[in-house]
């Protein structure tokens, strides 16, 4: 069984950047704060699009299934890229 070490997020869908490594198995809490409308709190912060990008990494699609093409690159980039890393060091 393999275990995700790292994911590394570029210009996808919301998120400009994003680095997180995770430190072994167990359950991890996304949260996240909306800067842009303080008073939304975590609204619209990037936690579904977070998972979203790992869905994509490994599928091509989004949470519900939906194949993602160029609406998943952030409004203004030309590219974007989603790495996911491994405990084996496989990407």
């Amino acid at each position: 069984m393999k275990t995700l070490s790292r994911i590394e997020i570029e210009n996808f869908k919301l998120i400009k950047h994003a680095d997180v490594a995770f430190d072994g198995c167990g359950l991890y809490y996304v949260g996240g704060v909306n800067n842009d409308v303080p008073q939304a709190d975590s609204n619209m912060a990037g936690k579904t699009t977070f998972l979203s990008a790992m869905t994509f990494a490994l599928y091509g699609c989004d949470l519900t299934g939906v194949a993602l093409t160029a609406n998943a690159i952030k409004d203004g980039e030309r590219t974007c890229t989603v790495a996911l890393t491994f405990d084996n060091g496989t990407t």
